[in-house]
């Protein structure tokens, strides 16, 4: 239960935030690639900015997007379809969960090639980083 309310944390609490410290000008290419790009959390953070440890089972999560929009979120327990969608000139990334009335929107506060850094409504923080 724990790994999918990590997950759930870590979808909601994930892409979009290029702010003036950090690197501006992601692209959504950077997101998903040519075709689609496998992303797994590498550091969250919560609300007052304190880090919480993964355990093998959350480092193991992974999140693949895909050009053409839609995203997959797969943990030891679940597996989450969805629709994505980044903004680039209000620096956020939003998620919308299939069959469920479930939309999350992130601000994008870095973005790169292999690295994304997301923060959530509440102020946690989610770090992603690509599959080498």
């Amino acid at each position: 239960m724990r790994s999918q309310t990590t997950l759930i944390i870590f979808l909601f609490s994930t892409l979009l935030l290029i702010t003036s410290s950090c690197k501006k000008g992601g692209s959504s290419s950077d997101i998903s690639g040519s075709s689609s790009k496998i992303w797994k959390v590498a550091k969250l953070t919560d609300a007052d900015g304190d880090k919480e440890k993964l355990d093998k089972e959350e480092k193991s999560d992974q999140m693949q997007f895909y050009a053409d929009g839609t995203f997959t979120a797969n943990s030891a327990d679940s597996h989450s379809r969805g629709t994505w969608k980044h903004d680039q000139g209000s620096n956020t990334l939003t998620l919308q969960f299939e069959n469920a009335n479930v939309t999350q929107n992130y601000e994008v506060v870095e973005l790169s090639d292999d690295k994304m850094r997301l923060k959530a409504g509440d102020n946690s923080e989610m770090v992603m980083e690509t599959l080498d």
